[in-house]
């Protein structure tokens, strides 16, 4: 599975525009292939998958494509189960610095955190 598999996990509303910070609306796509193996019967999003829609809206803020380059902290509250997530509302803020940016984002599912990021990333490419 690559990259543009992965893309098709998260139904995006829309994503933020460029700017400090913003928020982003997204769907599990419940017949996602993923979900069939993590975990049989009982599926839940992994977590690589919501740190990288987390990337994904700290990357329109900075208004392009980026990685993470160094991870500061990944917390993972709450499971993210398919069935019971209903729309996830990323929040993100970025701090641009020379040849990189500071993000911080979390994302809560049916209004509870699920998940929190803060990293550093740099331009892809």
């Amino acid at each position: 599975m690559n990259n543009h598999d992965l893309d098709s996990l998260f139904i995006i509303d829309a994503l933020p525009a460029p700017g400090p910070g913003g928020s982003a609306s997204a769907r599990i796509n419940a017949q996602h292939a993923i979900l069939a193996g993590h975990f049989p019967g009982r599926p839940v999003v992994p977590g690589v998958c919501l740190i990288d829609l987390a990337r994904r809206v700290c990357s329109a803020l900075l208004g392009a494509e980026h990685r993470i380059a160094r991870a500061r902290a990944l917390k993972f509250l709450v499971p993210v189960e398919p069935s019971t997530a209903g729309d996830l509302v990323v929040t993100a803020s970025v701090v641009p610095f020379e040849g990189g940016a500071r993000a911080e984002a979390q994302i809560t599912a049916n209004g509870t955190i699920a998940v929190k990021v803060s990293a550093e990333l740099v331009p892809s490419g």
